[in-house]
């Protein structure tokens, strides 16, 4: 009876706990500290229901020193994470450091006349002030969809390189398209060819040492983003870099939701058809791509890297708006957010949504339901299921306060639709590596890219309804009144909200 007296005022002491918590410290803050808090609450649980059991004196004050240990590491993580959120850290003063003195390089002429437009103006100054990246006007750019096109393309691009290679993703792999990304990056080097890697060190954790060192053998410059030992000292192992992107002699430049790995090739059974998107880019925003990859290379090697070499003047006429929208943990602005719900803000007409991950705070959920409610075609595509039944029940869990205000909601049924894209009102489609959630919203380093262009969101639209045909669509009576049994998975869902 004593234990379980103990157990209910432990449950009730982290209600009120986490509520209080949350309304007292910044939410940039909380969201950041959750993951450990939640690891040290189960943790914590475990040694005090152990320690009503336990009569041993020895055990007993073993457990209170464990105890003791792990209060004073969280006591140093959570200060950690409120200093990364004041932006005290390394990142935020060599990022913003980079930009400035490489501005010079990458001004561009046509701003006044793109601002004429309002939709134009508020969506590009907005982003422009937060992140310091201009819109620029003589672009090429294609979206890509289909899973082989794609790193086709990529291995071609890099295959006829003739000055500087660049790549950053989340998760690289040492499979079969691992090895044809390395053959092709080595065969460069040999050649003379500036190359450079940057890996997230817990995102490809599996990435094996004989890989690395067979790119380093031939002068390939590879390092990891935050080992998981820097992450750990530094309060950051819960903000990896999500970005994915590939410059080739500022020339040419690829990024969007692909990693590298089999997966996107459809070569994972239990997966099956992977959808996904990334967008080619030839023009003066190859030079943007190409400062966001420099600041980073600056932050994890300490190597400020500012030669014009790397900056050149582009070749292309065509008009096409484009704009880069860098954002993270520690940038300054919660930018992926401000970008996302600015959209969504801005719609009039149509709002198509692809996303993996569905997850919403108050303030997109409320702009999501006001878009409907106002009469704007809002439609949104996610995957029937995702790596996690936990995920599942989170994105679910919004289903029925989004449907009730007249949002149409898709579920995939063909396999795993990894796409992140925006379309609004045939004006700017965005693309890119951030997921509609917490952590594309708050916690890692995003990448995505503004294309203000009609024929670009047409093309997008076509995207989607190929997403939509192999959709369920989502009805408001199925949601309208739950089981008690899905209530519950839905509040277990929300627990890892913040972390998901």
């Amino acid at each position: 009876m004593i234990q379980v007296f103990i157990i209910l005022t432990f449950i009730v002491f982290l209600v009120v706990f986490f509520f209080n918590l949350f309304n007292v410290i910044p939410q940039i803050v909380f969201i950041g500290f959750y993951p450990y808090a939640l690891f040290i609450t189960v943790f914590l649980g475990i040694l005090l229901f152990s320690a009503s059991y336990i009569q041993s004196r020895f055990w007993l004050i073993t457990i209170k020193a464990m105890i003791s240990i792990v209060l004073v590491i969280s006591l140093f993580t959570l200060i950690l994470i409120v200093i990364n959120a004041r932006h005290l850290n390394g990142y935020k003063k060599k990022y913003s450091e980079y930009i400035r003195t490489v501005n010079e390089f990458t001004k561009v002429e046509g701003v006044d006349k793109f601002y004429k437009e309002d939709f134009n103006r508020s969506i590009a100054t907005l982003i422009e002030k937060s992140t310091g990246m201009s819109p620029t006007f003589k672009n090429n750019g294609i979206l890509i969809s289909d899973n082989e096109h794609y790193f086709d393309e990529i291995i071609e691009a890099i295959s006829k390189a003739e000055k500087h290679v660049h790549v950053l993703f989340y998760i690289m792999r040492d499979d079969n398209i691992g090895q044809k990304l390395k053959t092709v990056l080595i065969d460069r080097a040999k050649q003379g060819v500036e190359v450079r890697v940057i890996y997230d060190a817990l995102g490809s954790f599996k990435l094996s040492r004989k890989y690395i060192n067979e790119l380093k053998e031939v002068g390939v410059e590879i390092v990891p983003y935050n080992t998981v030992f820097k992450s750990l000292v530094t309060g950051k192992l819960n903000h990896r870099t999500h970005r994915k992107m590939i410059i080739v002699d500022g020339v040419v430049a690829f990024t969007g939701g692909v990693n590298i790995g089999d997966e996107y090739l459809n070569r994972d059974k239990n997966i099956g058809i992977w959808q996904d998107i990334i967008v080619e880019m030839e023009g003066d925003s190859v030079n943007y791509l190409q400062k966001i990859f420099l600041a980073d290379w600056y932050y994890v090697t300490d190597k400020k890297i500012t030669d014009i070499y790397y900056y050149g003047k582009t070749s292309v006429e065509n008009y096409l708006p484009v704009q880069m929208v860098a954002g993270g943990f520690d940038t300054g602005w919660h930018e992926i957010h401000q970008m996302y719900f600015t959209l969504i803000n801005s719609a009039r007409g149509r709002l198509y949504i692809a996303t993996p991950y569905f997850v919403l705070n108050d303030a997109m959920l409320e702009s999501l339901q006001t878009a409907a409610l106002r009469g704007v075609d809002v439609k949104i595509v996610i995957p029937e299921k995702t790596e996690s039944f936990l995920i599942d029940w989170l994105n679910e869990s919004f289903f029925k306060e989004i449907l009730r205000s007249g949002v149409e909601v898709y579920k995939y049924k063909n396999g795993f639709m990894h796409a992140k894209s925006m379309i609004v009102d045939n004006r700017v489609v965005s693309v890119g590596s951030a997921n509609l959630n917490m952590r594309g919203y708050y916690l890692d380093y995003e990448m995505n890219v503004l294309l203000y262009d009609e024929q670009l969101c047409l093309r997008m639209e076509q995207i989607f309804n190929k997403y939509m045909k192999m959709s369920e669509k989502q009805k408001y009576k199925d949601y309208e009144k739950l089981s008690l049994m899905r209530s519950v998975r839905y509040i277990i869902g929300r627990l890892i909200l913040p972390i998901s």
